[in-house]
């Protein structure tokens, strides 16, 4: 043979015969090599974004934080409620118990300043208490009634209390300062409690959306008509505010006025900061939604941190795999939505909202994808180290091991490989006793006889073809030697195969090297028992003609 390179299918074919160890290297440096080709598919599916890593964690994070909002508006909202409707029955008992009837007639309050401030110098202890207990930024009763009905704007003009928090801090306190927003003076007075510097006598209605068809409603308890006001600007003051409104209900159903409670833009931020890390700024809000539209406009929005958020903004909802995306006027977001139990008026819903600027997460998720991308192709390019590695310390040993034998060094080679050394003690042996076939080892003289005697049942053309081979022809050459077609040249090979009892070309070629080393290729070269008939191997068209004529079948 005049070839010297080994290839790794006979490597394997040669560790199949005979023992393990030679596998378990190779089995090694195999798995190597899967994993390499793994790591490789991980690093195209990160780089094509088949992987959506930063989507999950995004995600996750998104849920923890809408989980945590979510659970703390349901607890705001027990005490907020509760305490509203605990103020309107007390209330209710002050307003009965001063006029002595269980169906009062608010107006005969009107135009009596004096019997007003007994009405409010009874209510501000319930009204402070609530105040304090339902933790909201303000509380207020507005009744139907005023001062002075002759006044210009008096149907519009209602006397009550309005207290206020003083100043918003994220802690709590038990008895917070407060500020005298609506009311009558004198009663501040009493209680040592600072007029606002926006303070009025009394509320105008149209700081109170829907007071006026509040009064005309029916109801059997206050829950029944009470509601959430949207967002709306305290009259004279910077402050954005949702008012909790609540009847006040006579004995008789008759309505005598509303009150409730103030949750601020201002306490609102305190209390829900921005969530930052690394993933970008998290924003809590809730608002009302509609028509697939979260109104930022209408609703709460917590601390922005140093991102940006329009809080006038009107954002729709389109639904996303792993969380929303939410476009404004100028703006977009991520984030996740979800309903929340607040009655709004005239049934409109509200959803708490976690919302992250789509710039913030672009970024994000190319820092995060180039992370992923170069750990990925670090992983892959230890990987390839290691198979070199293998490869120099497993399949090269074997190689030069081989390429000595063919060069006749066997004596001064050396392997840590326990059936490369055996093959070459058996050819130092040979080469000690130059002994002809009958020196080989029992168990290896009767591999040789066997196979040689599996070549002799090849027909003509087989034996022609595999000549062909052990002259160190491919296959794509032997229909132009032979004058045959590739397809007969492959029905053939089928048949030698399977005669021969190996499984591929690398099998075979590794018998026949090993017949070579041995001195025993001769007995490959004839098919007659004599050894009288050698098929030709230089092919001419004669001869291609005659082989093909010898076998029909082989077509």
């Amino acid at each position: 043979m005049s070839s010297g390179r080994i290839r790794l299918s006979e490597i394997i074919s040669y560790a199949k015969k005979e023992r393990h160890s030679m596998q378990i290297r190779l089995i090694s440096y195999l798995v190597l090599l899967i994993i390499s080709a793994l790591a490789a598919f991980i690093f195209l599916g990160i780089a094509l974004g088949v992987f959506s890593v930063t989507e999950d964690n995004v995600s996750k994070i998104m849920e923890q934080q809408l989980e945590n909002l979510y659970n703390d508006m349901v607890q705001e909202r027990k005490q907020m409620e509760g305490y509203s409707y605990a103020l309107s029955s007390e209330l209710t008992d002050i307003i009965e118990k001063e006029e002595n009837s269980l169906a009062v007639d608010m107006s005969v309050f009107n135009d009596q300043p004096d019997r007003l401030e007994t009405l409010q110098e009874s209510f501000y202890p319930e009204i402070s208490s609530t105040f304090q207990l339902a933790r909201a930024s303000g509380a207020f009763a507005v009744l139907d009634a005023t001062t002075n009905t002759k006044a210009s704007d008096s149907g519009k003009s209602k006397s009550g209390i309005y207290l206020r928090l003083y100043s918003i801090s994220s802690e709590y306190s038990l008895d917070p300062r407060c500020a005298f927003f609506r009311g009558i003076p004198d009663v501040a007075r009493k209680h040592q409690v600072e007029l606002h510097n926006r303070w009025n006598l009394e509320f105008s209605t149209s700081e109170i959306p829907g007071y006026e068809e509040l009064l005309k409603g029916d109801y059997s308890k206050p829950s029944d008509g009470a509601f959430w006001c949207t967002r709306q600007k305290l009259p004279d003051t910077w402050e954005n505010v949702i008012l909790y409104q609540v009847p006040i209900i006579g004995s008789n159903g008759s309505v005598y006025g509303s009150c409730g409670v103030e949750y601020s833009q201002a306490l609102f931020k305190t209390r829900y900061e921005a969530y930052e890390d690394t993933t970008g700024t998290l924003v809590s809000v809730i608002a009302p939604v509609s028509d697939s539209r979260l109104l930022l406009n209408e609703g709460l929005v917590g601390d922005i941190g140093d991102c940006f958020v329009n809080e006038d903004d009107t954002l729709h909802i389109k639904e996303g795999k792993s969380f929303n995306y939410y476009r404004g006027d100028n703006e977009e977001y991520v984030g996740m939505n979800c309903a929340i139990p607040f009655q709004g008026k005239d049934g409109t819903e509200w959803d708490a909202a976690v919302l992250m600027p789509q710039s913030s997460y672009s970024a994000y998720a190319s820092r995060n994808k180039a992370a992923w991308i170069g750990a990925a192709a670090l992983f892959l390019l230890v990987m390839i180290i290691l198979a070199i590695i293998l490869s120099r310390r497993y399949v090269r040993p074997i190689k030069a091991a081989l390429n000595d034998i063919r060069e006749g060094n066997s004596q001064n080679t050396h392997s840590e490989i326990q059936e490369i050394r055996e093959l070459m003690e058996f050819v130092r042996e040979k080469e000690r006793t130059a002994s002809d076939s009958s020196g080989l080892p029992p168990n290896i003289a009767e591999l040789f006889d066997s196979f040689a005697a599996r070549v002799k049942t090849l027909t003509s053309a087989e034996h022609n073809i595999f000549l062909y081979y052990v002259q160190g022809r491919e296959i794509s050459e032997i229909p132009d030697l032979a004058f045959i077609s590739i397809n007969t040249v492959r029905k053939h090979n089928r048949s030698i195969y399977e005669k021969l009892r190996v499984a591929s070309k690398d099998e075979l070629m590794l018998y026949v090297e090993l017949f070579e080393r041995c001195g025993r290729l001769d007995d490959l070269m004839y098919r007659t028992p004599a050894g009288q008939e050698k098929i030709q191997t230089e092919g001419s068209e004669d001869s291609g003609s005659e082989t093909e004529q010898d076998d029909p079948s082989a077509d």
